[in-house]
């Protein structure tokens, strides 16, 4: 007959005692996470399950151990609580991200919970964690934007408008002007003056057209690289600050790397990319999504996720990695097929039938209002990304607009598809038509908000020439590409490169046409196109950048020409202020290209206080560049 001894009894209840312990901490740890999120980014059931078995598991480990009472809530506390709140300022900061950072996080939750087992260990590792946290939050950047100063000296007469064309390159207009087929590019030049604008690295593209819009370079306007491309990161006032501290009217539309725009009083903005999507970590899909027939639960959204008051880095990370589910929205679709069509149909949507090729109207659907279309394909159905609402948006990005001019049959997007989208041969054809859509949206509020208005300056950069450059390069400049890389079949004789930049001769007419006779225009490019570019990927077709980009100026003080001029990027705006009869700053890293006339003012500086700068972009940002094809993934 078996019996249990005093000792066997002691032990038994020793670890009943700790998983007890383990398994109630652990499930209100799991709770207090739950409930620090708002809106409700993960279940309460999924963190109350994996904090109560982390709880059960240290409770279990420490009555093995025969450890003391105390470790197991020190443990806990230190590990699930203290230790991931103390990292995710670091993180927050940009001093930890990928696989390291959560290689980091990891090890500090271990170290942390291993440290409740004795009162020592955890007296000695909490200052090393508070100060952690303490140095990651003095590290995070103040993301205030910077403001400009009044002086007295700034005059101007006229509208001053600048007006981008990313990626343009003299390379293709050149043959294009040859032939007669960019009038309104060719007017420019005929009565003003034109030549290579200049760029350096890093050329991306926020990067190089906040050094346009300053007149300073990377160095001192902050926006230094991809992971700091928001105007969160800038240091000095952009030309829409100088006009609007002077009590100048000002529109600005699409400028990259003006995002999240200025608090402007006369100013009216609808600010270009990076912004934050509906997408969050890995979740979403920002180069659309093929869906074959069958059933699919489509994943278009995440919640927006903000942090109450502490946040924990090790389950944000274990989310980011896909280890961890996150709430949002993932409506289930079914396709079909429907002779010879497509049709899609399911929760929240009313059925399309789809030819090859053939568009859908675009579709709100109840979470967030999000915006989305579809695209028939012979093989199945084209999921654009999921957009947010022009009327109601997650992340604002348009200053002193009502919101119905961003509303209507196409919504306005702010960063359409993402052009990698082009490496599915199923859709590499239905890309440039999605793109072109959303220029034509850009363009259309330029004019809408142009109409009965006579801005002091305006700002408006066409992006598609860049976005079809760098997928389609190889259809238009084949040499580089032979023996490397093959059109398919669907794209295979087509040019979207000339389409873009005939395009972009069309959309400038059109802006030309809404601005005011007296106008001085500068149309600039923030770099030119290359296919021995080594940071793109010449086997898939695609060109990188290079240093030669454009510049044309015309307007009353703009005598003509023909000679080309060099001029670097800085040089615009201070040149720009000078044709104006404006006084340029002695503090701008870019001179004044004496295109019109020798006769310069100054004044010290435009600077009013300057901007925070160093803000990382956050991981729906990033996820929208990789998408881009700016960030290797």
């Amino acid at each position: 007959m078996n019996s249990t001894g005093p000792g066997q009894r002691v032990t038994l209840h020793s670890m009943a005692k700790q998983l007890g312990i383990g398994a109630f901490l652990g499930l209100l740890i799991g709770v207090g996470w739950w409930a620090a999120y708002d809106p409700r980014a993960y279940s309460l059931g999924m963190l109350a399950a994996l904090h109560l078995v982390l709880g059960l598991i240290w409770g279990g480990v420490i009555a093995a151990l025969k450890g003391p009472t105390y470790a197991t809530p020190l443990g806990l506390v230190l590990g699930l609580v203290v230790a991931p709140a103390a990292v995710a300022p670091l993180h927050q900061a940009g001093l930890l991200g990928g696989s390291l950072g959560a290689v980091v996080d990891i090890a500090v939750v271990g170290v942390a919970v291993l440290a409740g087992l004795r009162w020592y260990a955890a007296a000695g590792l909490a200052p090393v964690l508070l100060g952690l946290g303490v140095f990651g939050v003095t590290s995070i950047p103040n993301s205030a934007l910077p403001t400009a100063k009044h002086q007295d000296a700034f005059y101007v007469q006229g509208t001053a408008a600048i007006i981008g064309i990313d990626g343009g390159d003299w390379m293709v207009i050149d043959p294009l002007l040859a032939e007669g087929k960019m009038p309104h590019l060719q007017s420019l030049i005929d009565r003003g003056q034109h030549g290579v604008l200049w760029s350096a690295e890093p050329m991306a593209s926020p990067v190089v057209w906040t050094t346009i819009f300053t007149g300073h370079t990377p160095k001192n306007h902050g926006l230094e690289d991809w992971h700091k491309s928001d105007s969160r990161s800038r240091k000095v006032p952009a030309l829409w600050d100088i006009y609007d501290t002077h009590n100048r009217q000002s529109i600005t539309i699409n400028v990259p790397g003006s995002w999240p725009p200025s608090p402007l009083q006369k100013g009216q903005m609808l600010s270009g990319f990076p912004i934050p999507g509906m997408a969050s970590g890995d979740t979403g899909h920002l180069a659309g999504l093929v869906l074959e027939p069958g059933e699919h639960e489509v994943t278009l959204a995440a919640p927006q996720v903000e942090a109450v008051a502490l946040s924990n880095q090790l389950v944000d990370t274990l989310a980011r990695e896909q280890v961890l589910p996150i709430d949002g929205y993932a409506p289930r679709w079914t396709v079909s097929e429907d002779n010879g069509a497509m049709r899609i149909e399911g929760q929240d949507l009313s059925a399309f039938t789809l030819a090859p090729g053939e568009h859908s109207p675009w579709v709100t659907l109840p979470y967030d209002d999000i915006r989305v279309k579809f695209v028939g394909l012979d093989t199945g159905v084209l999921v654009s990304p999921g957009f947010q609402s022009p009327v109601t948006p997650r992340h604002e990005y348009a200053v002193n607009i009502d919101g119905e001019v961003l509303d209507g049959e196409v919504p306005y997007v702010v960063e359409g598809i993402g052009w990698t989208a082009h490496r599915d041969e199923r859709i590499a054809h239905v890309v440039p038509e999605l793109l072109f859509e959303t220029e034509e949206r850009h363009l259309q509020a330029a004019e809408a908000l142009l109409a009965g208005q006579t801005p002091a300056m305006f700002g408006y950069v066409f992006t598609a020439t860049d976005r079809l450059q760098h997928p389609y390069w190889s259809l238009h400049h084949e040499e580089p590409y032979e023996g490397v890389w093959e059109p398919t079949p669907n794209i295979e004789g087509e040019d979207y490169v000339v389409e873009a930049y005939l395009r972009a001769d069309e959309a400038l007419g059109r802006l030309l046409k809404a601005l005011p006779g007296n106008t001085t225009v500068f149309v600039v490019s923030d770099h030119g196109v290359s296919a021995e570019d080594p940071k793109h990927h010449k086997h898939l077709g695609e060109s990188g950048h290079r240093p030669d980009g454009i510049w044309i100026a015309a307007g009353p003080n703009v005598p003509h020409h023909t000679e080309r001029i060099d001029m670097q990027v800085a040089d615009v705006v201070p040149t720009l202020l000078s044709c104006e009869g404006a006084p340029t700053a002695k503090d701008f890293d870019g001179q004044v290209v004496p295109i019109c006339g020798e006769d310069v003012a100054f004044v010290d500086t435009y600077l009013g206080t300057a901007g925070g700068g160093g803000v990382i972009v956050d991981d729906s940002q990033e996820d929208q560049i990789k998408a881009l094809g700016y960030m290797d993934e």
